[in-house]
């Protein structure tokens, strides 16, 4: 598709051009692989991202969406189902020409919402110090930064020796690439009780995600006896806690691409890799809201469940559920645009169960808000964000009947979208607890 040349002198120089000459109209996505020496990554080839930006878009169809993606744009938020439709959008310098263009004859209107990725990325891993509450994991530093896959695994390994009582491992399965998936169980001991599930980083680039869920697993653990509430949920609850879905992709966006979302399964006929994992379960699969083209970061994969990870995850849930029922409650996190959602993802028709599922939401998000004010939207996938099908909540609600299944989209609106910054993590944690606190209760008042 050939675009006319015609370019508002603003629009260009909001990219630090002042001569459309000055940009190539060739549509193809700039890869640069330098040396980057920061905390994270000592050493590493890593892609950079000089010069990229982060556009809010206006005004838009979700065929514009599709339309940028294929140019060969990021997308990082798509709220195209709503009355005021926006997305957010990184643009390579090297596009800046064709997509101002595109979005003038597109009448789409834009504001720039990150100057500069690369900036943001440098940023990331400041450092904030846990500082005890009444309710956290007291000052250890583990918890105040992004931590790896290997970190992370070796955390989670260690806490059934520091909490015997408490702690255990669950062994889920294996990646394609052959990484551990494993599971938390924190439980003060046995007998019949409901169960809640909790899983972060299915899509690899939102750190926040794992962040938090390595937070609630320790302060679960740590405030356990000291703490009547915390102690109240894990004596009627048994929690399941993965906090690290997608390892392969985790993996990956730590050592090559900060942005990298999908899996890295090899796709047959294509150069492009990975599936996105939360378009790969067996719920609808192939609807709306996914791709069938391997480049697109919503490419649904060749059939349901085709990614290693999700399959073993699954096939855990569902053997597990199929035994006695226990699980009530999951959550899929995810980042940025804090909202706290239902199913159905597949269709804007809303499932027999909405009325309490959106109940627990709002009661959830207000919890969330008192703590330090970050205000949630909360309602059905279809609704609130866009059509997605094939999703983790959808499939846990249908497939296995659990209640309350959920996808939460944590900090922030766009500020720092996928990137927030370390000192981000415990606000954000110490506010995701409490929310999850209210629905631990909400499952012990419906299931004594």
């Amino acid at each position: 598709r050939q675009y006319q040349r015609r370019v508002h002198g603003d629009a260009l120089q909001s990219f630090g051009v002042t001569q459309a000459h000055e940009l190539p109209s060739v549509c193809v996505a700039m890869r640069v692989w330098l040396f980057l020496s920061v905390l994270f990554l000592s050493g590493a080839e890593y892609q950079r991202f000089d010069g990229h930006k982060v556009l809010r878009l206006y005004n838009l169809t979700h065929t514009n969406v599709w339309d940028l993606e294929e140019m060969g744009c990021d997308i990082w938020r798509d709220h195209t189902a709503l009355d005021k439709p926006s997305a957010d959008v990184r643009v390579p310098p090297k596009l800046a020409d064709t997509v101002t263009t595109y979005l003038t004859l597109q009448h789409v209107s834009w504001s720039v919402m990150v100057d500069d990725v690369q900036t943001l990325v440098e940023q990331e891993q400041t450092e904030e110090k846990p500082h005890k509450g009444a309710v956290g994991v007291g000052v250890d530093p583990f918890y105040g930064k992004y931590q790896t896959y290997e970190q992370t695994l070796a955390w989670a390994k260690a806490l059934p020796t520091k909490y015997p009582k408490l702690a255990s491992i669950v062994n889920i399965g294996k990646t394609y690439e052959g990484r551990e998936l494993i599971a938390v169980k924190i439980s003060s001991g046995s007998g019949a009780k409901s169960a809640i599930w909790l899983d972060a980083l299915i899509h690899s680039r939102e750190w926040i995600t794992g962040a938090v869920v390595n937070y609630i697993i320790g302060s679960l653990l740590e405030q356990y006896g000291k703490n009547d509430t915390v102690t109240t949920l894990v004596d009627g609850i048994d929690w399941y806690a993965m906090p690290v879905f997608n390892a392969d992709g985790v993996v990956y966006t730590h050592t090559k691409d900060r942005m990298w979302r999908k899996t890295r399964t090899p796709n047959v006929g294509s150069s492009c890799v990975g599936t996105d994992p939360n378009r790969n379960w067996d719920a609808h699969f192939g609807g709306c809201g996914t791709s069938n083209n391997p480049c697109s970061d919503s490419y649904r994969g060749p059939h349901a469940f085709s990614e290693p990870a999700l399959a073993a995850v699954a096939d855990w849930l569902y053997k597990e559920q199929m035994k006695n029922h226990k699980f009530r409650a999951y959550i899929n996190f995810h980042s940025y645009s804090q909202l706290w959602m239902t199913p159905w993802g597949w269709t804007a028709q809303l499932p027999p169960d909405y009325s309490d599922m959106n109940a627990l939401a709002g009661a959830a998000t207000k919890a969330l808000q008192a703590v330090h004010g970050t205000q949630f939207q909360h309602g059905s996938i279809a609704r609130v964000i866009y059509c997605a099908s094939g999703s983790s909540a959808d499939w846990t609600y249908s497939n296995t009947s659990i209640k309350y299944s959920f996808g939460v989209e944590l900090r922030d609106k766009g500020q720092y979208g996928f990137i927030l910054p370390a000192r981000e993590i415990i606000p954000s944690g110490e506010e995701t607890l409490a929310a999850v606190t209210v629905m631990g209760q909400h499952v012990l008042k419906e299931w004594p």
